[in-house]
Parts: structure tokens; C-alpha cells; sequence
């Protein structure tokens, strides 16, 4: 585990905290960082995120606030440590098998980031029941099916399918 102190500060509406270098450097890492935060009430699985120049922010979510009195201007002090734990979130087998059986979606999934699937699979799995679940996939599979491949899920913003470009 790595300590440092740091002043809590504010871009928009989220606290962060800047990553010292050595700390940086201590993960050997330039993207994003899988690590577990230690606070004061106890320790919250979080990502340092890259901003430039080899420089992390450390964002401070609900769950690290809920942990200790912290405010935007304190200086804290928190250790890190990195999270090698599998990060990875199950689909259900709904999804999978809504997207096995139509091939354009089968391509247009295996073309999204990991993040972005990772991020669609969470929003499925928070749906409290199965007729939310299903209708979810429902509208996932039609953003699938599309040309364009593009659309909007309660919020997350699927990008236009890359047409491959000749190469002359």
C-alpha cells in the first residue's frame, strides 16, 4: 500500500483529489488504475483516472464520503493499493442469448470497449424486475439491429458503427 495527503477539490460537481507522481509511478500504469482506497472508515474499490501527462485523479465517490467527514477543501490523507481482484460483471443470460441469436449483434457487441459493455451490462443487471430486464434488452437489441448501429440507453450513448475505410 501507498499513503499520501492531498487537498480535495472540485471540476463541475465531482470531488477528486490529484494523484501525486510518485504514486503514479509506484503502479507503473499510464490508463486507468483498478485500486482499493483506504479511508478512515473502512476501504472502497475504486479507478485512478488518467487526465494528462501521466498525472491520475482520483475521483471521491458517495461510498468514500459515506466512510468519512470529508469536504471539498479538506486535506486527506488515504492509502492505495492495487485491486487485482476481477472486475469483470456476469451477463445475464437473457442478454447473451438476445445477442447470439441475431449475428449483425453479435459483431456490433464484440465492437464496443470493454468498458462499454461492462457499463450496458451494469445498467441490465440493476433492473429490479424481469419485465424491466427484458424490456431493456429490447431496446439494447434494436439499437443493435440498426444501421447505424447508434442510440441512447436510459442514458448511455452508443456511438455510430465505423464504417471500414478502403485503403487505395
Amino acid at each position: 500500500m501507498i499513503r499520501f495527503s492531498a487537498i480535495i477539490e472540485k471540476v463541475g460537481v465531482n470531488p477528486y483529489v490529484t494523484v501525486p507522481v510518485r504514486v503514479t509511478r509506484h503502479f507503473g500504469k499510464r490508463g486507468n488504475v483498478p485500486i482499493v482506497v483506504y479511508l478512515e472508515g473502512g476501504r472502497v474499490p475504486s479507478t485512478l483516472v488518467p487526465v494528462s501527462g501521466g498525472v491520475h485523479r482520483l475521483y471521491i465517490n458517495r461510498a468514500m464520503l459515506r466512510c468519512t467527514e470529508w469536504r471539498v477543501g479538506d486535506r486527506v490523507s488515504l492509502g492505495l493499493d492495487h485491486d487485482r481482484s476481477d472486475r469483470v460483471l456476469e451477463m445475464p443470460q437473457s442478454l447473451n442469448a438476445a445477442i447470439r441469436a441475431c449475428p449483425p449483434a453479435v459483431a456490433r457487441w464484440a465492437s464496443f470497449t470493454r468498458s462499454k459493455r461492462q457499463e450496458i451490462i451494469r445498467y441490465i443487471r440493476s433492473s429490479k424486475t424481469e419485465a424491466t430486464r427484458d424490456r431493456n434488452i429490447r431496446k439494447l437489441m434494436t439499437i443493435l439491429e440498426e444501421h447505424s448501429g447508434a442510440g441512447i440507453l436510459c442514458g448511455i450513448h452508443i456511438p455510430e458503427r465505423r464504417q471500414a475505410v478502403a485503403h487505395l
